[in-house]
């Protein structure tokens, strides 16, 4: 498997039977694995052909969801917590906060780091095509990144009533194999009164279409059992 990506830890390997593009016993699909950070990454869908089209919902959680299981944040967290405020207008029902209450809270003076953790199975110039896209607010000013620092996706200053900011498309050069992290760095500035909320908000997507060389997944009409392919 060509486009395969080599992992640590738990993988799912792929059959040669009906493979498509596939080749070798390889662990072509690397499933939820521990990492360091406090969540274990979602993966983009394994490709079964190719020009399959597969995506992966990176947005917060929707208001009252109570525990965002896909984004962590430091401090408090370790997981977002979905609330509302009246003065956040920008996409106002996707907001998290770090500590944990669907009531908005109070939080301190200081940065605030929200982690959203995915795996690519295949390496990311074996694609057709791979494109994050999405949109975001934040309380107050933020920058958002993809698996390192100078990665910059957007930029903003205070956006919690405002237009949502929209995140320019990462090159591919800004994707890894395996393990990818996107990080929104927000700082919250020193309250006008006692009442001093943070958060965040995101609507985004991830989407790839699968190219010849990334079909490490079993057959369509076929599941993995004991690392072969059955009907």
């Amino acid at each position: 498997c060509a486009g395969a990506v080599a992992v640590s830890g738990p993988a799912v390997v792929a059959s040669t039977a009906g493979g498509g593009g596939g080749g070798g016993g390889d662990a072509c699909y690397p499933a939820n694995q521990p990492t360091s950070l406090s969540l274990p990454p979602l993966s983009l869908p394994p490709c079964t052909r190719p020009g399959q089209p597969v995506s992966l919902d990176l947005s917060t959680a929707t208001f009252s969801s109570g525990v965002d299981p896909s984004w962590a944040v430091t401090p408090f967290g370790p997981n977002g917590y979905s609330t509302s405020f009246v003065p956040w207008t920008t996409l106002p029902t996707h907001w998290i906060q770090p500590k944990q209450s669907v009531v908005v809270q109070h939080h301190p003076v200081g940065t605030y780091v929200y982690t959203r953790t995915f795996n690519l199975a295949c390496r990311p110039e074996s694609y057709r095509s791979l494109k994050l896209t999405g949109q975001y607010g934040s309380d107050n000013s933020s920058v958002v990144t993809l698996n390192a620092p100078g990665n910059i996706l957007a930029t903003s200053t205070n956006s919690y009533s405002t237009p949502a900011v929209t995140l320019t498309p990462p090159p591919i050069s800004f994707f890894v194999p395996g393990l990818n992290v996107l990080t929104v760095t927000v700082k919250n500035a020193p309250p006008a009164s006692q009442m001093n909320p943070t958060g965040m908000s995101m609507i985004a997507k991830l989407e790839a279409i699968c190219g010849p060389d990334c079909v490490c997944g079993c057959p369509e009409g076929t599941v993995l059992v004991d690392g072969t392919c059955v009907p």
